[in-house]
């Protein structure tokens, strides 16, 4: 039974990918399919289909169906979508020239450690924005820096497998909440950066002021980056520096310099 009932999605999948204007997957069994008006999301027995409609607020994209609103972000390769409560979606632009895993495109980090991280008190309950939260697929837990300034001199260490290596790094920048969306320039992002590898080779970079997907491309691979803040955009509120989503692409293109 169990089987048979694999083989009917699959079946299914493709007579509607087929008519799909992109699909998006990660796992066997997991699919998003995008028209212009209409989203199907599947996981095996789980998912939904509905029309969305989008519009922009604070600088983020939201997609919104007649059950939920998320954050939307899409890259040529990527989607994210961050509801406001329960599971986020994601996964990467699938292609007749796809080779290897498709999550190639984002990998986690094996570890990534910082150079200090910030830790709260609200209402009795403690969060710790740590460097920690960096390794996983959710955008909305951000690591935020403890330092007394505004995050300028700051750091993270970021570390993949020891038989990975790569030349691009994917970060999304600032604080991103799923129920506030100010809360982005109410705090500190990272402008300017410095990414050293394993090489002793460091590498200068400006950041855009903006929470959507933003990809390095460095001239050398590497196992490991110290990504160093240099500068930041000033929060409207608070000095806090924050950085939501750290990843590297391991399928390497050619660098070009600007």
């Amino acid at each position: 039974m169990f089987n048979r009932k694999i083989l009917l999605f699959f079946l299914f999948s493709i007579v509607t990918s087929c008519f799909a204007q992109e699909e998006y997957v990660l796992f066997p069994g997991i699919q998003i399919l995008l028209w212009p008006d209409k989203i199907k999301y599947s996981n095996f027995d789980e998912g939904f289909e509905s029309q969305y409609s989008i519009y922009s607020q604070n600088d983020f994209n939201y997609l919104e169906t007649s059950k939920n609103k998320y954050i939307f972000m899409k890259s040529d390769n990527w989607l994210f979508l961050i509801p406001e409560n329960g599971d986020i979606i994601y996964g990467t632009k699938k292609t007749k020239d796809d080779k290897g895993p498709p999550e190639l495109n984002h990998v986690k980090f094996y570890a990534i450690t910082s150079s200090s991280y910030l830790s709260e008190n609200i209402r009795g309950q403690i969060y710790n924005y740590k460097s920690e939260n960096l390794l996983n697929y959710d955008l909305s837990k951000s690591w935020v820096e403890g330092d007394s300034g505004d995050g300028s001199g700051e750091n993270l260490e970021a570390k993949l497998y020891k038989d990975q290596v790569a030349n691009i790094l994917i970060i999304y920048n600032g604080f991103i909440s799923r129920e506030v969306g100010s809360l982005y320039y109410d705090n500190a992002r990272a402008k300017n950066i410095i990414v050293k590898l394993d090489s002793g080779n460091q590498y200068e970079f400006t950041l855009k002021d903006n929470p959507n997907y933003q990809e390095i491309v460095l001239p050398e691979k590497s196992n490991s980056f110290k990504i160093i803040i240099k500068s930041v955009y000033s929060g409207n509120k608070y000095n806090d520096l924050a950085i939501s989503g750290l990843f590297a692409n391991l399928k390497s293109i050619e660098y070009k310099r600007n």
